[in-house]
């Protein structure tokens, strides 16, 4: 184990030697067996190998962004595994709500007012009728498990070319390999301290919805586990939040490899929830947008 470390701190330092030698952006890989494992080992290597650059700005007024970024793969061998809450992410009150926009649409209404887009409205209603996208990665995949076509796409090239602020999630790849649903999501741009995390558990939501309604329309043996990919070609902190991303790195640096997670059924977890549970949009999308669809074929 003591090699392995090692090992593993000799190959990112050479990957870090390499990418300024041959002019490569940063680049981190992560490979864990959770979530808030991968999330602590994501801001260690952050903190290690980001290197400052610049983007354009959401700001009115403002042209440019400067941020600490770098290029990433996180893999996660069950995305779901409890404990999945990590304490190191600030708005740990707020997710379950974010899975509902995902899944449910709750905040569509601010497409128009202030926002150009939703994931929501991108994946689910813009093509494909009821379900819209999702729908087409549920049949596909209940008709032919192992395709490699079942795949959403966020961007529309002549409305998306044209905004101040597009989609940052571009692309959800699903296929079903020996028993367990993988799912990998590619992102064009992601702030770390408070979206990317917030981001996983909208998408590990989304999984778990497409392996529920697989279970039950096709009747495919699927694992309560979920493989997920996630890469990033900009992971990024801003300047003016570097202050609160050295003091989560420092108390990470300082608890040496401890985990601080809850499960999302501990008691002061749904408390913390007002009484929902992390994953409760789940259920809700499948009985009233996906259930009158597939079971309504069925019969």
């Amino acid at each position: 184990m003591i090699f392995g470390a090692w090992l593993g701190a000799v190959g990112r330092r050479f990957m870090v030697v390499a990418s300024l030698l041959f002019g490569m952006r940063s680049f981190i890989n992560v490979e864990s067996a959770s979530l808030p494992k991968a999330y602590q080992e994501l801001y260690l290597r952050l903190g290690e190998v980001g290197r400052w650059g610049q983007k354009e700005s959401y700001a009115v007024g403002k042209k440019v962004d400067r941020i600490l970024e770098c290029e990433c793969r996180v893999a996660i061998s069950n995305v779901l595994r409890e404990p999945i809450v990590s304490l190191a992410f600030p708005g740990v009150g707020d997710l379950a709500t974010y899975v509902g926009d995902v899944l449910l649409g709750s905040k569509d209404y601010v497409i128009g007012a202030g926002y150009d887009y939703t994931y929501h409205d991108r994946i689910f209603h813009r093509v494909g009728g009821p379900g819209g996208q999702v729908a087409y990665v549920i049949r596909k995949l209940k008709d032919t498990y192992y395709s490699n076509r079942a795949q959403l796409t966020t961007w529309i090239p002549e409305l998306d070319s044209q905004i101040d602020g597009p989609p940052c999630f571009q692309r959800g790849w699903f296929k079903v390999v020996d028993g367990v649903l993988h799912f990998d999501t590619d992102w064009r741009s992601r702030e770390f301290v408070y979206a990317w995390y917030e981001n996983i558990i909208g998408m590990a939501g989304l999984a778990m919805l497409v392996r529920d309604c697989l279970r039950d329309y096709s009747g495919l043996e699927l694992s309560d586990e979920i493989r997920y990919v996630d890469k990033c070609n900009s992971l990024h902190v801003y300047e003016r939040d570097f202050a609160d991303f050295e003091r989560t790195l420092s108390t990470i640096r300082r608890r040496k490899g401890v985990v601080d997670a809850w499960n999302s059924t501990d008691p002061q977890m749904i408390s913390m929830l007002k009484g929902k549970t992390l994953f409760s949009a789940v259920n809700e999308a499948k009985k009233t947008i996906f259930d009158p669809v597939f079971k309504k074929q069925q019969k």
